[in-house]
């Protein structure tokens, strides 16, 4: 009976550290996943922004009206 009571809690303990061991990994893996998702969206802002004359379109930089706004991309 002592010998069943035993092996009992050593099962209860390995699947506790399992599952314990299996939601730590998952985690991991979701910040390995958002940081691969930011890498890939690194490259894709633009680089550089003129904005040029007066007009009647909004300059993202300065929040002004402007003729021209013009946008380079760089490609890494």
């Amino acid at each position: 009976m002592k010998s069943k009571l035993v092996l009992l809690t050593v099962v209860a303990a390995a699947v506790g550290c399992f599952l314990c061991r299996s939601q730590q990994q998952e985690r991991t893996w979701d910040g390995l996943m958002q940081e691969n998702v930011e890498a890939l969206a690194w490259g894709e802002d633009v680089s550089r922004i003129d904005c040029i004359g007066l007009g009647s379109v909004d300059c993202p930089v300065t929040r002004m009206k402007v003729y021209i706004v013009q946008q380079n991309y760089a490609f890494d």
